[in-house]
């Protein structure tokens, strides 16, 4: 069995299916975290990988959850920002963040 995950960050390929959700990206350093996911009227883009079910307690303990984020199921949207017919589960940041480290909408990668 398979599942969809969004991603946002380091774990984009570039390869896989653009898709949005409601959050507030941030800058955490060499990652970004989102808040407010599901929640917030802005957008995030991303990915929408498939993943196998059995490989999602390794991907909690990569992200460090339930201290560094936490996982949970929210809408999506197609590229167009056109709400789709499943959930999929995101990595939400699980502290506060300054509204100094606010990112727009797309989060690259800092060289």
């Amino acid at each position: 069995m398979t599942t969809q995950l969004f991603v946002y960050g380091t774990l984009k390929n570039g390869k896989s299916r653009i898709a949005y959700v409601h959050g507030d990206l941030y800058n955490v350093g060499r990652f970004p975290g989102v808040l407010n996911a599901g929640i917030s009227q802005s957008w995030v883009k991303g990915e929408i990988h498939e993943v196998p079910k059995t490989k999602l307690p390794g991907l909690d303990r990569y992200e460090g959850v339930p201290f560094l984020y936490i996982r949970k199921k929210i809408e999506v949207y197609d590229e167009n920002k056109v709400l789709l017919d499943f959930k999929v589960w995101i990595y939400q940041f699980n502290e506060p963040l300054p509204e100094t480290n606010r990112c727009g909408e797309e989060w690259t990668r800092q060289r």
